[in-house]
């Protein structure tokens, strides 16, 4: 991995160099790749890849597989679907305060959802390879990560607007309730994406295409309709609600299965809104005695985290723990 990011690198500095263009960064993508594609199949231990066809695995392919691709063409339009609804609803300016929104207010999903794809999914997976009960496993390893989103979320949610004046420049400033907004929305990805990692490793790839569906129906339906009733504020309402439909149909995925994250998912939600609450109210009256925004943000977060230290405590206790331990091993 770090061969292939040097590859990449040097490869975006030379080009940089000899002609400054756009597609330096095209070229260095491409020798990344290809530099991790040789050395996985030359340097790594073990037997080299080769073909081989092996009809029982084409047809587990094919059963799973088959929902996987849907799953990963729905992710994609849904990624993509609403900057192409807004940008018929809205003018450029507008779209342009909408991305940074959304930029800064899907940032702790996003890095929770590849955990939960490269961490939760394996250890799912081999639990439910195992025999095992997989529904102790499935509330307890993702408690941490929730608490941890939780914080994260209730802390945009409450202080959004503040950091928006923190980086950027007025011409941005309507960006703060959409990070107030869509942070509050993200809540519900980070729940979905817990509960997707445990619906693929029980072999259920089909709900979590259902999931991108509903997301997708949703966006087409809300946003446009939203806009209607509210204007662009609206439409920004229907994508959030859009996104709590995705939630709402692997939250019945997981409970079929047996796995009732419910209980532990409600406690947490009420906790990140009212935290949320606190954090809004705790900039408002920031602003209204005319601190600044560093300030105001700095003080969102002191209480928000003061708010969710109870929860997250004991892991951090039990981390350090560990670490001492090891150390003394």
């Amino acid at each position: 991995e770090v061969a292939s990011q040097a590859a990449g690198l040097a490869t975006i500095l030379i080009w940089a160099a000899i002609e400054p263009s756009i597609w330096a960064l095209v070229a260095g993508g491409i020798a990344g790749t290809l530099t991790r594609l040789v050395l996985s199949h030359t340097v790594l231990p073990g037997k080299a890849n080769h073909f081989r066809w092996d009809r029982s695995s084409l047809t587990q392919m094919l059963h799973l597989g088959r929902w996987i691709f849907f799953s990963t063409v729905l992710t994609f339009f849904v990624g993509q679907s609403d900057r192409l609804i807004f940008g018929k609803l809205v003018p450029l300016s507008m779209l342009g305060v909408y991305s940074v929104g959304a930029l800064i207010a899907t940032m702790p999903a996003v890095a929770l959802g590849r955990m939960a794809s490269s961490v939760f999914f394996p250890v799912y997976s081999r639990v439910q390879n195992s025999g095992a009960d997989l529904a102790p496993v499935f509330t307890r390893v993702r408690r941490p990560v929730l608490v941890l989103g939780g914080w994260m979320i209730a802390g945009l949610a409450g202080g959004g607007a503040a950091a928006v004046h923190l980086l950027y420049d007025q011409r941005y400033a309507e960006a703060g309730w959409i990070v107030q907004l869509l942070s509050l929305a993200s809540w519900f990805t980070v729940l979905e994406a817990t509960n997707g990692a445990a619906l693929l490793a029980r072999g259920e790839a089909h709900w979590t295409a259902a999931s991108g569906a509903a997301k997708l129906l949703g966006m087409v339906a809300l946003i446009p309709l939203g806009y209607a009733l509210g204007g662009f504020s609206g439409a920004v309402a229907g994508l959030a609600a859009a996104e709590i439909l995705k939630y709402a149909v692997s939250a019945v995925a997981v409970t079929r299965a047996g796995l009732k994250g419910w209980p532990q998912e409600l406690r947490l939600t009420a906790w990140v809104f009212a935290t949320a609450a606190l954090g809004w109210t705790v900039a408002s009256l920031g602003q209204q005695a005319g601190w600044s925004s560093p300030v105001v943000a700095a003080l969102v977060f002191v209480v928000v985290t003061l708010a969710w230290a109870p929860l997250g405590a004991p892991f951090l206790a039990h981390y350090r723990s560990s670490a001492r331990a090891e150390r003394a091993a």
